[in-house]
């Protein structure tokens, strides 16, 4: 029988360097492809034809790291339901429904907009959101994966590995604000309080429902609202 999401223990045991493979590893996996040719094309270049190879390095990243969350999971006889992730393939195909609608109704509002008509940025901002219709609709999987990759694995996994090797939880919580930083590259550390503060409160909300469903939501949906402003 399955385990209701409210009775989680948030904490399952794994092996130190699993988890520093995850939390440490990664992140700076992220850190070190801001020096790759595909981001400083972007970055330092402007050039917009970037855009797609740097976001395809994210995204590898992302769905990376979810397969070795997932295979030292199985290692340590849990899965996904241990870390908050519990659905149905009922739900997943509601979720799915939903968040198309939602994100075809922003790509035609977008569309419809005039294109020097962005919404106000920073006046340091790259180019990193979309400017046309196939990269919009690319960026509606980018916003997706981003939900789904880093709730699951700076939330779920991050926080319930490091309650199960004995750290606190707002240890717990401080330390994988900080890969959640880390993982947004240069751009991340230049708006640190920002980000470690989003990352503490989407820890918060896993914390509070015992559930990754709703940060992934909240997460991928606000992503996706970032299109309105390319």
């Amino acid at each position: 029988m399955p385990i209701p999401e409210h009775s989680l223990k948030l904490a399952i045991v794994i092996p130190w360097w699993q988890v520093a493979v995850i939390l440490v590893g990664f992140p700076l996996l992220y850190l070190g492809n801001n020096f790759t040719p595909w981001s400083k094309g972007l970055f330092v270049k402007r050039d917009h034809g970037y855009f797609t190879p740097l976001w395809c390095s994210i995204l590898l990243l992302h769905w990376a790291s979810v397969a070795l969350v997932v295979i030292f999971l199985n290692q340590a006889g849990g899965g996904l339901k241990d870390i908050g992730l519990q659905l149905s393939t009922g739900k997943v195909e509601v979720m799915f429904g939903i968040f198309l609608v939602v994100a075809t109704a922003l790509v035609l509002l977008r569309q419809s907009r005039p294109a020097d008509d962005p919404l106000r940025l920073p006046a340091d901002m790259p180019p990193l959101l979309p400017v046309s219709l196939g990269e919009r609709a690319f960026w509606i999987f980018a916003s997706a994966s981003a939900g789904i990759c880093e709730e699951l694995v700076y939330r779920g996994f991050g926080i319930c590995a490091l309650r199960g090797n004995g750290v606190s939880i707002w240890l717990a919580v401080i330390l994988v604000s900080l890969a959640f930083v880390l993982i947004h590259g240069l751009w991340g550390l230049r708006r640190f309080w920002h980000y470690f503060i989003v990352g503490v409160l989407y820890s918060g909300l896993f914390l509070w429902v015992q559930s990754l469903t709703p940060g992934i939501w909240i997460h991928s949906l606000w992503d996706m609202l970032c299109m309105l402003a390319g």
